[in-house]
């Protein structure tokens, strides 16, 4: 019979939580990762807007032209400054899901570990078996040579 461990549904259900904390894991990263992109592309376009506006001003620009500069700039000021609230909101996140993942890991490993020591147990009864079933084979074939 081969070795069977006791809590194996246990170990499948923790093994279930931790390879669902990953993928969330994975997803909050990709997340952050979008929302850190989005603030860069908006800080880019802060960035040339207000060169594009100091060239204006160095030529001859329209008072209509500044007016929708500055409109355009002081949004995209107001987005860079919700867009870094939301990479915050999602640094939160990642780390809430890292915390969350690395505690699946170690609920895991405490029951795999138990597994792994179970199965030494198994493995050193099933050893002491069979020496003691060729031991008595031994004194089985060694009692009948002196009869």
């Amino acid at each position: 019979m081969g070795f069977k461990f006791r809590y194996q549904s246990l170990l499948s259900y923790r093994e279930h939580l931790k390879e669902k904390a990953e993928i969330e894991f994975g997803s909050a990263q990709r997340k952050l990762q979008k929302a850190r992109q989005d603030l860069d592309i908006y800080e880019n376009r802060h960035h040339k807007a207000r060169i594009s506006l100091e060239q204006g001003l160095m030529s001859r620009m329209t008072s209509e032209e500044m007016g929708a500069y500055s409109d355009y700039l002081n949004g995209m000021k107001r987005k860079i400054a919700s867009q870094k609230q939301e990479v915050a909101r999602r640094e939160k996140i990642a780390a809430d899901k890292r915390k969350n993942l690395l505690e699946r890991t170690k609920q895991y490993r405490i029951i795999e570990k138990v597994m792994e020591k179970d199965h030494q147990t198994w493995a050193h009864q099933l050893s002491l078996a069979e020496q003691k079933r060729v031991d008595e084979i031994s004194v089985t074939r060694h009692g009948r040579s002196y009869h």
